[in-house]
């Protein structure tokens, strides 16, 4: 596959986002049939290769990889040894090669449901984070349409798409909540908020029972919406629940980092020249 080809087929998925991974041979070392810069496309179904990185001692481990690769989310390099059976691919071709792994997502959808200072907020933030914003915004107050990806005012939120890439926050405070809520987890939505009192939450979740939906599924949506800053502000409110979003998509653990990271500081002892006795521990 030339070049145009390869780039051509890599602009076609990104434009119907489309989940895949690059696989790159950066280095080889003795006999391959792949050579440094054969290139591969991986899809998220693992049904084939795009491409080429070497033949099929390789094209199994680079797949498998590859579909880790794009489930982790993040860049890293592989090393395929080809001259050992047990150590290797699994078939002694000779030779050995690293591919680095790339993958490729869809942008990250933030779905708003509402109106007023903290969706505003959130839509603000979540533009800095290069998230693509939709507010669906069924009463029609959301303040300026124009500065979110899309907006919506129908009730029942036809046009948006909910999956596994959608964080959804609800911050309607009426009672078509839980059919919104409802809409998030029927759709997979990787983060589900509620911004409501503990009365209002209590309410709505109840509602989602009596509607058949599961006590697990329930108890994956998250009331109040955020983690504990002190906010009071709308803005601060905001900041607390993209901190939370943030914090389930990386499995952080909410904590203040100097809890999590403690610093230690590296003491070592100085020996005077003039006198040869320890001067004493310095940073």
């Amino acid at each position: 596959m030339d070049n145009l080809t390869f780039y051509s087929k890599v602009a076609e998925l990104i434009a119907e986002n489309k989940k895949f991974c690059i696989a790159t041979v950066v280095k080889t070392i003795g006999h391959t049939s792949g050579k440094v810069g054969s290139k591969a496309i991986i899809l998220e179904d693992g049904k084939g290769l795009f491409g080429w990185v070497g033949g099929g001692c390789v094209e199994t481990t680079v797949l498998h990889e590859a579909l880790k690769t794009i489930k982790e989310g993040r860049s890293r390099t592989i090393f395929l040894e080809m001259e050992d059976e047990l150590r290797g691919t699994g078939v002694p071709c000779g030779g050995s090669m690293e591919v680095y792994l790339e993958p490729v997502l869809p942008k990250k959808q933030l779905l708003l449901v509402g109106h007023g200072g903290i969706v505003e907020s959130l839509a603000k933030i979540g533009k800095m984070l290069d998230y693509k914003v939709v507010v669906a915004d069924p009463e029609g107050m959301f303040k300026d349409p124009s500065t979110v990806d899309q907006y919506v005012v129908d009730p029942d939120l036809k046009g948006v798409t909910v999956d596994g890439n959608t964080a959804v926050v609800v911050s309607t405070m009426h009672k078509l909540d839980h059919k919104y809520l409802k809409i998030a987890l029927e759709g997979g939505a990787r983060y589900i908020g509620l911004v409501a009192s503990k009365k209002r939450a209590g309410i709505v979740f109840e509602t989602l029972a009596r509607l058949g939906v599961p006590e697990e599924s329930i108890r994956r949506i998250s009331s109040p919406a955020g983690i504990d800053i002190g906010a009071e502000k709308p803005e601060e409110i905001a900041l607390s629940i993209f901190a939370e979003i943030i914090s389930s998509e990386k499995g952080g653990t909410g904590k203040r980092l100097a809890e999590v990271k403690s610093v230690e500081a590296e003491l070592k002892d100085i020996i005077s020249e003039a006198t040869g006795e320890r001067v004493g521990p310095v940073c």
